[in-house]
């Protein structure tokens, strides 16, 4: 796995998204291709839902550009490749559960339980920022109501005191909810929000002092790869690894194109 990393402008269209990515697969060279979607995705690998990236919905990514290039390409939600990467050298619990949470711009987490990354009979679990927080009215949703994109800046920044701790409540109450969910073992962060100044701070206490049992056995940090993690994960796609081997047999990760020489 290279360590060369770029970026480029997220597009609004579909056609110019594919162009988009395969200049960056020209520039490396690679014989494969590792793609993470930040969607659901359905069993056969089109994209069912992209809220952040509306022109996904309905596509077949990685089919279409292993058509294109004719080299095999891997397939995954971005949040299982978070998961995978923290499976690989990274912070998830080999025994019992983990919960890789994305805290930033959207809201979302994949779970892992001894090891195997577990999306649920209905390919839904961790999609936990779609869910309605208690308290508030029903079409309201966890991202709509806590999620970077949705708060002004003032109160991201604590420049508003009273709104900015009515929103670090709500936080808490949220982090709570997992704990008393999952008990994990771990949370792994990612996401500019998480790894904001005192954040994790202000949650630790939280969650000594508002619980029914100090979750003392749970450990929160942020990701030790950063940002990078979930790019990390996506180039472990295209891996041999024995992880990624199962996922595909289970249908979490895609696998499109020829086959590739290991």
């Amino acid at each position: 796995m290279g360590t060369r990393l770029e970026s480029l402008p997220t597009p609004k269209e579909y056609p110019e998204l594919l162009d988009a990515i395969l200049l960056l697969q020209r520039a490396n060279r690679s014989s494969s291709l590792g793609v993470g979607i930040p969607g659901l995705i359905a069993k056969d690998g089109r994209v069912e839902i992209a809220t952040n990236v509306p022109c996904l919905s309905g596509m077949n990514v990685g089919s279409d550009i292993s058509k294109i290039i004719e080299k095999p390409v891997f397939q995954a939600n971005h949040l299982v490749c978070f998961a995978v990467s923290e499976l690989h050298g990274g912070s998830a619990s080999k025994t019992g559960c983990t919960v890789c949470l994305v805290f930033g711009t959207g809201i979302g987490a994949t779970l892992i339980f001894d090891g195997q990354i577990f999306t649920g009979a209905n390919r839904m679990a961790g999609e936990i920022g779609s869910s309605p927080l208690i308290g508030l009215e029903p079409t309201r949703s966890i991202e709509d109501v806590l999620s970077g994109a949705s708060i002004p800046l003032d109160v991201r920044t604590g420049v508003n005191v009273s709104e900015h701790e009515v929103w670090m409540d709500r936080c808490s109450r949220f982090f709570q909810n997992i704990c008393y969910f999952y008990d994990p073992a771990s949370i792994v962060l990612l996401g500019g929000i998480a790894s904001s100044h005192g954040f994790l701070g202000r949650i630790h206490s939280s969650l000594q002092s508002d619980m029914l049992r100090a979750p003392s056995a749970t450990s929160i940090s942020y990701s030790r790869f950063g940002e990078s993690s979930g790019v990390r994960g996506v180039a472990l796609l295209t891996s041999s690894s024995e992880t990624v081997a199962k996922l595909i047999s289970q249908g979490i990760v895609f696998r499109f194109g020829p086959q590739v020489a290991r």
